[in-house]
């Protein structure tokens, strides 16, 4: 029975590693970013692997053996890990540090100029997002972010300004429209140098 189980292991192992190899290079494929380059051409232009930026709806991990990047479902990642073939790459690295969350609804952070945040209030409302004054801090524009988030956004000049985000249900799409309250998040920022 051990060997039988070591046995199946070692074939989904295999598995998995013919899909990580692939995947980037089948056009169509499901890690194929649609707006980005696949992760091995991105490293072969010069990004680091833990810096690559997967399309919208996959996420980022490194293979545990080599340390070389693949986007993947989310769906995918807790069986990935779990069977010890690839490793979560750190958020850190690919949104300057920072993530702001619902959690942080109603109060402040300081930036220094030049540092960026992702706001990752998730994906069970549709969010508009404002910010008072875009001088101090703006949404960086043609950057995929993970699902769940809602931009990544850099500091560009000192001073004082406020993300606001309403997330309206996604029932509000539906007809008729549902009555479940809109979310207002507010966010203080304050960059300096």
């Amino acid at each position: 029975m051990a060997a039988q189980v070591t046995k199946f292991v070692l074939s989904m192992a295999l598995i998995a590693i013919v899909i990580f190899s692939i995947s980037g290079q089948i056009p169509g494929s499901v890690a194929q970013p649609v707006t980005a380059l696949p992760p091995l051409k991105q490293i072969k232009s010069g990004v680091m692997a833990r810096d690559v930026q997967c399309t919208q709806g996959l996420i980022l991990v490194l293979k545990s053996e080599n340390d070389l990047p693949a986007c993947i479902r989310e769906t995918s990642l807790a069986k990935l890990i779990s069977r010890g073939w690839a490793k979560q790459a750190p958020e850190s690295t690919q949104t300057g540090g920072k993530i702001v969350t619902l959690e942080q609804n109603n109060q402040a952070i300081s930036l220094k100029k030049g540092e960026s945040f992702l706001l990752k209030l998730g994906e069970t409302h549709d969010w508009r997002v404002d910010i008072t004054n875009q001088t101090i801090v703006s949404r960086v524009m043609n950057v995929m972010v993970i699902k769940g988030a809602q931009g990544l956004y850099q500091a560009h000049n000192t001073g004082y300004t406020t993300l606001t985000a309403v997330g309206d249900p996604l029932c509000y799409r539906e007809i008729p429209r549902c009555l479940a309250p809109s979310i207002v998040f507010r966010l203080d920022i304050n960059v300096t140098q």
